[in-house]
C-alpha cells in the first residue's frame, strides 16, 4: 500500500519566503519606494503604524509606509498576507494529511498481519516495529497494567525489564490522563524520568496510552532514541495513538477469545460431567424384568445435580431401588452422590460376605454407610435424603429404610387408593447417632410405587404455590393402571403445565415401578437390534414374520398383518424422524406376549422427541401426512412416548387380545 502524491504548498511558507515575496511583488509593482519589508528582532515590539504585519513561529514580518501610501496599496499588502495565511492552513492540513496516511497505512497493514493468522505476541511486536520505523535509532516497550502495575510484555530493539522503576510521575501521567506525552532533549527528560529507567539519558521519549472501548486502560506503548537526530514530535504521538487503540483492539480480542476458550472448556467439562453423572448416579433401569415394569426420568436444574439412583433385579426375582438427593447443586452434590453410592454398595457387598450373611438386610446396610459418612459429610456441611427400596414378589411385600427422604407413594390396585411409605429416620449427615430402622408393607400385582425428590414436589407455579405430594398421588392413582412410560409423561406433562417452565429450580427426579397383574407376566418374549437404517428393515420383517407367526406365537392371521404394518410404521417413523438415518445409531425393538396380550418397545438413540399423534389424514388424497400415526391409533390399544435417563426414545404399543375402548395412551 502506498501513500498518495502530496503536492507541495502553493505559497510562501515560512516568515523567510514571506519577506522574499513582498520584495518580489513590490518591486514588480514599482511600490518599493513606498514600503519597507524587514523582520523584527525577538525584542522587538510592530510598530502601531505598521501597514502589515505577520507573525509565525515566534518570528514576526512587518511592513512600514515609508511613502505615500493609500488604502489600495494597503489592500494589496492584506491580499498578500492573506495569501499567505491560506498557504499556512494548507501545509498545516498536507501535514495532517501526511500523518492520517501513515497512521492509515499502519493501521492497513497490521489489519493483514491479523488476517494472516499471526498470534498475538507476533503482533504486538510488529506494532513496535511500526512505532519505531520513522525514528532513528528508536526502541519501544508495550506495558499491560496487572494487578495495578504496569508489566513489560513486548519490546523492540530493547531487552524486556523484569521491574519498572519510578519515572517520575511520567508514566503515572498517561496513566492517569490517558493522553499521550513527547520530550525532546536529554535535560528535559533527565528532569521528568528516574535514572534507573531504561530510557534515561535519551534524547527523545514520547508515551501514548492503550485504551479499549470496554476495558479501559489496558496499558501503554513507550518510545526512546539516544539519537539526537530522532524527531519526537505531534506526527509521532499521532501514529502512537493510533496503533495504541489497534493494540487495544487486539488484547481485547485476545482477551475474548481466552474468554470464550475456558467457557467452552468449562461448557465441555461441565457436558462430560453431565454424561458421567447419568452413568455413575442415574442408573439405568432394569430391562424386561418378569414382575415389574420401571421407569426413571431425570431433569437437572443444573447440566450435573445431586439426585441419584440406584436398580438392581437380584436373579430370585427382588428388586431394590436406591433414591437420594444431595443438599446443594452442581459437581460438589454430583461428588457426594457418587460417594454415597459408593459406600451403600460396599457396605451390601460386606454384608453378602459376612457368615450367615443375607443381602437384602437394609436397615444394616444403612446403618453402615451411615457409620461411615455422617462425619465427612457434617464437616462438609452437607446432608443426603435417602430411601432404600426393596421389593419382593414371592413374598409379596415391600420393604424399605427412610432417610428423610419424600415419602414414597404406594397405589394398591385392590383398593384404588395411595399409601405413603414414610419412616422416621433423619437424612444422612445430620446426627452421627442415628440408628434406622426396616419397615414394610403387603404388595400385590397391580399395584404400583413413585418415588421421587423434593424437586417434584416443590415445583412452584407463579404464584408460589407448590405442586405438592397431593397432586402427585392423585395422578398416580388415574394412571397407576398404565406403564411407567405413561405414568413419569403424564407426571412431567402435568409439572411443566402446572409451573409453566421447561426447567426447574430444583433438580427432578422420579422413578416408577408398577408390579405388573398376572396377566402382563410374560409368557414369549424377542429382541432385535438394528442400525438407524432404512436398508435394515429387512432384517425387522423377517424377525416380525418370527414373533407374529412363529410356532410359539397364538396371534390370528389377520391380526398378525395388521401388528406387522403398525410396527413397520413406527419403526420408520423412529429411523426417519429421531435418528435420521444415521448409521451410526441404532433402533431396539423388545415384543413380549402375555395373558392379556401383547406388547411392544420400540428404543431408539436419536434426537427427543414427543411422538403426539398428528392431524387426521386426508382419505382424498387432498394432503398428505398422518396416516403412520393413524395406524397406529387405529391397531393399537394403548401407547405411550418417553424420553429415558440414558438418553433414549422409548415408545410402548399395547394391543388387548379382547379389544376394549382403551383410548391411545399407555
Amino acid at each position: 500500500m502506498s501513500g498518495p502524491e502530496i503536492p507541495p504548498a502553493a505559497g510562501p511558507a515560512s516568515i523567510t519566503d514571506l519577506r522574499q515575496h513582498l520584495l518580489t511583488r513590490l518591486a514588480n509593482s514599482n511600490l518599493e519606494d513606498l514600503f519597507r519589508v524587514r523582520i523584527l528582532s525577538r525584542t522587538e515590539t510592530p510598530p502601531d503604524d505598521a501597514a502589515l504585519s505577520v507573525s509565525d513561529r515566534g518570528t514576526t514580518l512587518v511592513v512600514e509606509s515609508v511613502g505615500a501610501a493609500d488604502a489600495m496599496h494597503r489592500a494589496l499588502l492584506r491580499s498578500w498576507q492573506e495569501l499567505f495565511e491560506a498557504g499556512q492552513r494548507e501545509e498545516q492540513l498536507l501535514e495532517e494529511l501526511a500523518i492520517n496516511w501513515e497512521s492509515l497505512q499502519a493501521l492497513y497493514d497490521l489489519s493483514g498481519d491479523l488476517q494472516a493468522g499471526l498470534g498475538k505476541d507476533e503482533v504486538l511486536h510488529r506494532i513496535l516495529q511500526r512505532a519505531v520505523a520513522g525514528v532513528k535509532e528508536g526502541s519501544a516497550l508495550l506495558l499491560l497494567t496487572r494487578n495495578g502495575q504496569l508489566t513489560p510484555i513486548a519490546g523492540f530493539n530493547a531487552e524486556l525489564p523484569t521491574t519498572m522503576p519510578s519515572d517520575g510521575g511520567l508514566m503515572q501521567a498517561v496513566v492517569t490522563g490517558q493522553q499521550a506525552i513527547v520530550l525532546s532533549g536529554s535535560t528535559r527528560i533527565a528532569e521528568r524520568c528516574s535514572p534507573e529507567a531504561v530510557w534515561a539519558g535519551a534524547y527523545g521519549l514520547a508515551m501514548a496510552p492503550i485504551v479499549g472501548p470496554r476495558r479501559g486502560l489496558f496499558g501503554m506503548i513507550v518510545v526512546w532514541s539516544f539519537d539526537s537526530r530522532a524527531r519526537f514530535n505531534s506526527h509521532l504521538i499521532r501514529l502512537l495513538e493510533a496503533l495504541g487503540h489497534q493494540s487495544a483492539l487486539i488484547l481485547e480480542s485476545d482477551r475474548l477469545t481466552r474468554t470464550l476458550r475456558e467457557s467452552e472448556r468449562l461448557r465441555s467439562e461441565v457436558q462430560i460431567g453431565s454424561l458421567i453423572q447419568q452413568m455413575l448416579l442415574m442408573s439405568e433401569a432394569p430391562r424386561r424384568h418378569q414382575r415389574f415394569d420401571v421407569g426413571v426420568v431425570n431433569m437437572a436444574s443444573q447440566a450435573v445435580d445431586g439426585d441419584f439412583v440406584d436398580l438392581y433385579a437380584g436373579e430370585d426375582g427382588r428388586l431394590e431401588v436406591v433414591v437420594g438427593d444431595v443438599m446443594g447443586k452442581g459437581i460438589p452434590a454430583a461428588l457426594i452422590g457418587a460417594a454415597t453410592k459408593t459406600h451403600l454398595l460396599r457396605s451390601t457387598a460386606e454384608l453378602r460376605c459376612l457368615p450367615g450373611g443375607q443381602d437384602g438386610v437394609l436397615a444394616e446396610v444403612v446403618n453402615r454407610t451411615a457409620q461411615r459418612m455422617t462425619a465427612r459429610l457434617m464437616a462438609l456441611e452437607r446432608f443426603v435424603t435417602l430411601a432404600i427400596v426393596q421389593l419382593d414378589p414371592e413374598a409379596r411385600v415391600v420393604r424399605w429404610v427412610d432417610c428423610g427422604h419424600p415419602a414414597i407413594l404406594h397405589y394398591c390396585a385392590s383398593t384404588g387408593t395411595v399409601a405413603t411409605l414414610k419412616g422416621e429416620g433423619l437424612p444422612l449427615g445430620v446426627l452421627e447417632s442415628e440408628v434406622y430402622t426396616e419397615m414394610s408393607r403387603p404388595l400385590q400385582p397391580g399395584d404400583a410405587l413413585l418415588f421421587y425428590s423434593d424437586g417434584v414436589t416443590e415445583a412452584a407455579n407463579a404464584e408460589g404455590e407448590m405442586f405438592g405430594e397431593q397432586r402427585l398421588a392423585d395422578l398416580l392413582a388415574a394412571r397407576a393402571a398404565e406403564s411407567t412410560a405413561a405414568i413419569l409423561t403424564e407426571v412431567r406433562t402435568a409439572i411443566i403445565a402446572f409451573t409453566g417452565k421447561q426447567r426447574f429450580a430444583d433438580d427432578f427426579t422420579c422413578i416408577a415401578v408398577r408390579f405388573l397383574p398376572e396377566g402382563e407376566w410374560p409368557v414369549h418374549s424377542s429382541t432385535l437390534r438394528i442400525p438407524a437404517v432404512l436398508d435394515k428393515l429387512g432384517e425387522f420383517h423377517n424377525w416380525c414374520e418370527e414373533f407374529l407367526r412363529g410356532p410359539e406365537s397364538d396371534m390370528d392371521s389377520d391380526t398378525a398383518d395388521l401388528v406387522h404394518l403398525a410396527l413397520t410404521e413406527a419403526l420408520t417413523n423412529a429411523i426417519r424422524h429421531s435418528c435420521e438415518e444415521n448409521p451410526a445409531r441404532s433402533v431396539q425393538i423388545y415384543a413380549v406376549s402375555c395373558k392379556d396380550g401383547w406388547i411392544f418397545e420400540i428404543e431408539d438413540d436419536g434426537v427427543e422427541w414427543e411422538g403426539t399423534v398428528e392431524a387426521e389424514p386426508a382419505f382424498d388424497g387432498s394432503k398428505s401426512g398422518g396416516f403412520g400415526l393413524f395406524i397406529l391409533e387405529q391397531v393399537m390399544d394403548q401407547r405411550a412416548v418417553t424420553r429415558l435417563a440414558q438418553g433414549l426414545n422409548r415408545l410402548i404399543l399395547k394391543r388387548y387380545r379382547n379389544r376394549i375402548e382403551t383410548g391411545n395412551s399407555l
